[in-house]
């Protein structure tokens, strides 16, 4: 199962060691309160999002500018979740996605690998690091760098969403024969972590 901006053909049309150096759509400040209004609406806070580099653009519609990590030099990658409902919920660059991650760095003993960029928020929010594979089929180049984000941390949750308890297994084994040793956590009261309230963020990782 792919998101709908990761169809598998995409990075198939990039050379092998291409960057993406798209910039990011600039900041549309009329879009302010749309960005406000759906992150608490599904219980995330907008201060703590823009504190983590997310913005209001417009990307066909208005959009959450999400930047995304890399360890490559020059590489640039971000997604743009559609906030108006928009048929494709995530715009990505016009270029290959290669290591990219979305990774929130909490300084915790806690890391917890999820699916979308609103799980990782929803977990940064209650304190831990958090990583966004951006769908539940990252590339190898993003499984290295996954590996390399986790490497030595002594405590590693992977929280999939309900419907993908599979596919998150998968990236658990990927781990595991790298020596990374991680939980697997199901929500059991909504979709994701995301749906979830503060209290059942923090009662899943018990």
């Amino acid at each position: 199962m792919f998101y709908d901006h990761e169809e598998p053909r995409k990075e198939s049309r990039w050379e092998a060691g291409s960057v993406c150096t798209d910039l990011a759509p600039k900041n549309k400040s009329k879009y302010t309160m749309l960005m406000c209004n759906y992150l608490e609406g599904r219980g995330l806070r907008y201060g703590f999002a823009r504190r983590q580099g997310w913005y209001p653009c417009e990307r066909k519609g208005a959009r959450i500018l999400i930047p995304a990590t890399s360890q490559i030099p020059g590489h640039t990658y971000w997604q743009a979740r559609a906030i108006e409902g928009q048929e494709l919920r995530y715009e990505s660059p016009n270029g290959p996605r290669r290591d990219s991650l979305i990774v929130m760095d909490r300084k915790s003993a806690v890391t917890a690998i999820v699916e979308g960029p609103m799980d990782a928020l929803a977990m940064a929010e209650i304190g831990v690091n958090a990583i966004a594979l951006m769908g539940i089929s990252p590339n190898d180049e993003a499984l290295q760098h996954l590996v390399s984000l986790t490497s030595g941390k002594s405590v590693v949750y992977c929280l999939c969403d309900r419907d993908q308890v599979h596919g998150m297994m998968k990236v658990q084994s990927y781990l595991a024969q790298r020596e990374i040793y991680s939980e697997l956590k199901c929500p059991v009261l909504g979709k994701d972590v995301a749906e979830m309230t503060v209290e059942e963020r923090k009662e899943v990782l018990k």
